[in-house]
């Protein structure tokens, strides 16, 4: 009793700490006077902090704080307004900034908008660059690794004690050989180690999810990793220019200057080697004589990016218009009802205010659908140049063929294996195999393999795709097949230790402009239009904090002309969920919890 009542004095005292904004009406100025009444943002406030203050645990209580932190610094009107000084508000984004950090999600705006020093900044920047060479073990039992590390540091080799005894293979490398890594793309189940293992201060097992990690640190190094200073100066640029001003009425002319010079180079850089390609004198494309601009703008997007109407496809798409076209689509206007039309801010807003939780935040105002568009438009633009890389290749095809996953294409390995239980046997075939090159593969698969159609074909798979393995395995069959009759393993799969030699390597095929053409036609949009909103839908409502009622959204239909038609919804103030006829819903989308 006396250690609940001590963790309860713990619990609160932390609450007390960490719950901030004390008052809500000076964040009042982050959305404007003109576009949000102070009732609505103070019943907003009230419900955060009366969720807050009902959570069951502390963690629930953290996850309120930072959903708060994070509608206050994500429309950066804090400078603006002021409220950078507030020690309780700059608490609240310290922490939803060192969360975006540990996510790899660190958004440049998050240093603008809370008051970091430049030795902070400077830290977390070598921190996401360092990298450190190791090896790394995983056991279950505590006892046996710390038995195992003070073996390691009594000089036995770190290699052979891996083969004896990883339970769980890790960082898709096989076990005991040293790799490079970066401790921000660690797994989340090692996220709270890496600053010490950026730190090297690791004198014993570090205790996670899968087991306890023994670490053995060769090297550290720092090296900016895949162009990301380039990335940062994009962001910091974009973040420059895009600067919210302190009025709604002026987003307006905002989103009118920014449309008319983008600052973003590397769509431009898209539509001009789309443009050598040659894929626009495509004799299939050009035969239509009623083809316009649009439309061959749109067909050509469609090789380009994953998600159709996403915001890159429509930026990309005003740069491959002509010149007289793109005047037009760069209008304030025409801007806008593009953006309504792809996107469908006006058909989520309609949504969101016919919920019965019509007073929250993004559901209000008559005006704030300007300040939907705007926040949407630039986070979009900073989340995806953090993690888009500018295409390097000259051609379209080459472009396609670094695409593997959006076409579903596989690469083939020609594949032997050796299957045994024992590690120990596992270590000696494979230092037979490398030690005497007279050896037969095959017929040692028949002698020792434990499962019964590998003894008959003498261990050989024939030509199999690597996801055959799962994403460790892979990994290193993909590797050894670049380099025919280099031996891989042993790799422990399944319980199994794996001894694996490809002699052959076939790389994914990539599909034609002419298989995958039919893609890029009008009827094949038309077809999947109610699939892409669909998700469109669901990722949004993911993202942005309008409280949307998932039932509902199933019930979204289209009509003819490819718009989204709500269902009737009753009055907020008088809807019962539990006295809606089931009739009145589709099969599956029965709003009344269940019994």
């Amino acid at each position: 009793m006396r250690w609940f009542k001590c963790r309860l004095l713990v619990f609160a005292w932390l609450a007390a700490v960490l719950l901030p904004i004390q008052t809500p009406a000076q964040v009042l100025a982050y959305v404007g006077t003109d576009s949000i009444a102070i009732e609505d943002f103070s019943q907003q406030y009230r419900d955060y902090r009366q969720q807050s203050q009902q959570g069951d645990s502390l963690q629930t209580r953290l996850d309120c704080l930072q959903q708060m932190a994070g509608e206050i610094i994500y429309a950066r009107y804090s400078r603006e307004a002021g409220l950078d000084q507030d020690p309780n508000i700059r608490r609240a984004g310290h922490i939803a900034w060192r969360e975006a950090i540990l996510h790899g999600v660190a958004h440049v705006h998050f240093m603008d908008d809370v008051s970091l020093s430049a030795d902070e900044v400077e830290a977390e920047y070598r921190y996401r660059n360092t990298t450190l060479l190791t090896r790394y073990l995983v056991l279950r039992d505590s006892l046996a690794a710390v038995e195992y590390r003070q073996r390691i540091k009594a000089g036995e080799p770190f290699q052979s004690l891996a083969l004896q005894a990883a339970d769980v293979p890790i960082f898709m490398d096989n076990p005991g050989e040293p790799g490079w890594k970066f401790p921000h793309q660690l797994d989340s189940s090692y996220a709270r180690h890496a600053s010490r293992l950026a730190l090297g201060q690791f004198s014993r097992p570090l205790k996670t999810r899968q087991g306890y990690l023994v670490v053995q640190m060769l090297g550290k190094e720092f090296r900016p990793d895949h162009g990301h200073f380039e990335r940062v100066k994009y962001h910091q640029r974009i973040a420059a220019e895009l600067r919210p001003l302190k009025v709604i009425d002026t987003a307006r002319e905002e989103l009118r200057q920014w449309s008319a010079n983008l600052p973003i180079k590397w769509h431009r850089l898209a539509a001009r080697k789309v443009l050598r390609s040659g894929v626009l004198d495509d004799p299939g494309i050009m035969s239509r004589a009623d083809t316009t601009a649009a439309e061959l703008a749109d067909e050509v997007l469609f090789t380009l990016y994953d998600e159709p109407y996403s915001l890159d496809w429509l930026l990309a798409r005003l740069y491959l218009l002509p010149p007289d076209e793109r005047t037009d689509v760069t209008s304030v206007k025409a801007l806008r009802e593009l953006v309504q039309r792809l996107l469908m801010w006006d058909q989520l807003m309609e949504l969101a205010a016919s919920l019965p939780q019509a007073d929250s935040l993004m559901a209000t105002a008559d005006g704030l659908r300007e300040v939907v568009i705007h926040r949407a438009i630039r986070d979009s633009i900073q989340a995806q140049i953090l993690r888009r890389a500018v295409p390097p290749e000259d051609s379209l095809r080459h472009f396609l063929a670094g695409r593997r996953k959006l076409y579903n294409t596989q690469a083939l390995v020609n594949l032997e294996e050796i299957v045994v239980r024992d590690s120990a046997l596992a270590a000696a075939l494979r230092d037979t195999l490398l030690t005497d090159d007279a050896t037969d593969f095959g017929a040692l698969a028949q002698r020792h393999t434990e499962r019964k159609w590998a003894r008959m074909t003498g261990g050989r798979l024939g030509w199999v795709p690597l996801k055959i393995y799962g994403p460790a395995a892979a990994a290193l069959v993909e590797a050894a097949g670049r380099n025919p009759e280099r031996l891989v393993g042993p790799l422990k799969v399944d319980g199994y230790y794996v001894l694996a030699r490809p002699s052959g390597y076939r790389p994914a095929r990539v599909p034609s402009f002419d298989a995958i053409q039919p893609r890029l036609r009008r009827d094949w949009i038309a077809a999947n239009r109610q699939r892409l909103i669909r998700e469109w839908v669901q990722q949004q409502t993911a993202f942005y904090p309008v409280d949307i009622d998932t039932n509902l959204v199933t019930r979204l239909r289209l009509d003819e002309m490819g718009k989204v038609t709500l269902p009737a919804m009753p009055d907020s103030t008088t809807h019962d969920v539990n006295s809606v006829s089931p009739d009145q819903y589709p099969r599956g989308a029965d709003p009344r919890p269940p019994d």
